[in-house]
C-alpha cells in the first residue's frame, strides 16, 4: 500500500477520482454524497443505503437511482445487478468489509474508493487487492487492474 496527499480531504479526493478516472456509472454504498457531483457530469449513479437513511432518496429527482435495503440482508452488500454496469464504487457505510470482499471477487476495470481507509478492521480487505493507494489518511483507492489505480494516483 503507498500513501499520497494527506493535505486534502474526503472530498477533494474523491471529486479527484471522479475528474481523473471519468467513470461511466458509479455505485455508491452510503447516504448519496456523491449523488449530485456525479449526475451533473453526466454520469449514471446509484446510490444503495440502509433503510433507515432517507437523505438519498432527493436524488432520484436528479435522475439518480436509490436503492434501500435493510442493513442486515444480502441484497445491502450484493444488491442485484451492482456488478453488472459499473466501473466506480464508493464505499462509505456499513458492512464495508464484505462489500469490499464481494467487489474483490466480482470486478475487473473498476476503481473502488473506501473512506475512513485508515481503520485497522478494514486492512485485511484492502490486502485483498493487487494495488492500494491511500490519496489522503482516510480515504484509499484500489482496483484488481493496478493501472487504474496508478493512473488516478500519478494524477
Amino acid at each position: 500500500m503507498c500513501h499520497g496527499d494527506g493535505g486534502r480531504n474526503f472530498w477533494q479526493v474523491c471529486h479527484h477520482a471522479i475528474d481523473t478516472y471519468l467513470p461511466k456509472s458509479i455505485l455508491e454504498w452510503g447516504t448519496g454524497h456523491f449523488g449530485k457531483y456525479a449526475l451533473k457530469r453526466g454520469i449514471k449513479y446509484t446510490v444503495v443505503a440502509p433503510d433507515w437513511i432517507e437523505a438519498p432518496l432527493y436524488l432520484e429527482e436528479l435522475g439518480a437511482i436509490c436503492e434501500i435495503y435493510e442493513l442486515d440482508t444480502s441484497e445491502y452488500v450484493k444488491p442485484p445487478g451492482a456488478y453488472d454496469d459499473f466501473d466506480f464504487y464508493i464505499v462509505d457505510h456499513r458492512r464495508r468489509r464484505e462489500i469490499l470482499a464481494h467487489l474483490y471477487t466480482q470486478t475487473t476495470d473498476a476503481l473502488i474508493c473506501l473512506h475512513d481507509a485508515q481503520r485497522e478492521r478494514y486492512h485485511a480487505a484492502l490486502e485483498l487487492f493487487p494495488r492500494v493507494h491511500f490519496m489522503n489518511r482516510s480515504f484509499a483507492i484500489m482496483s484488481n487492474t493496478p493501472e487504474i489505480v496508478d493512473s488516478i494516483a500519478g494524477a
